[in-house]
């Protein structure tokens, strides 16, 4: 058995009950390993720390056959194991975003911003050149799914 974290194994990146119905091989190929290995390490292995439960994503990696099988985009970030789903957990979460110019300046929070399993869209305005976003709550989301993290990035007039 193949571990990405402590608690998370290349099996149950792979693990899809259609692709085992359809006989689709769902191994990650090698080039995703690293990938894989960051997303149960930073992601994943948080997630159970803050929560203290046991508990496997319910998708995780899919090869593009299988990704296509699910009727599923082929932009869909699953194909390259970032995004992977949660099940069984309930409640929302807070995210904010805090930003700066320069590494050594004050951060500028924006946010807390209540984000839910309706959540479809954030909107903001904030300015920085360093950004980082923190996820926190005191529940763990009924199913959440962070695909990509678009920003709409404008140049500013703003100089030191």
């Amino acid at each position: 058995m193949t571990h990405l974290s402590d608690h998370f194994t290349l099996a149950e990146a792979a693990k899809s009950q259609l692709a085992e119905r359809k006989g689709i091989d769902n191994t990650p190929p090698a080039v995703l390993l690293p990938r894989l290995v960051r997303v149960a390490s930073q992601i994943l292995e948080p997630v159970r720390r803050r929560y203290h439960v046991p508990f496997s994503p319910s998708s995780w990696y899919r090869c593009p056959v299988l990704n296509a099988a699910v009727g599923s985009k082929g932009t869909s970030q699953h194909v390259y194991g970032i995004v992977p789903d949660f099940e069984d957990l309930v409640g929302g979460v807070m995210l904010t975003v805090k930003a700066r110019m320069y590494p050594n300046d004050s951060a500028i929070e924006y946010g807390p911003f209540e984000v839910s399993a309706n959540t479809k869209k954030l909107d903001f305005r904030g300015q920085g050149r360093d950004i980082s976003i923190l996820i926190e709550g005191n529940a763990a989301p009924s199913f959440m799914r962070f695909g990509v993290l678009r920003a709409d990035v404008r140049q500013t007039q703003k100089t030191r």
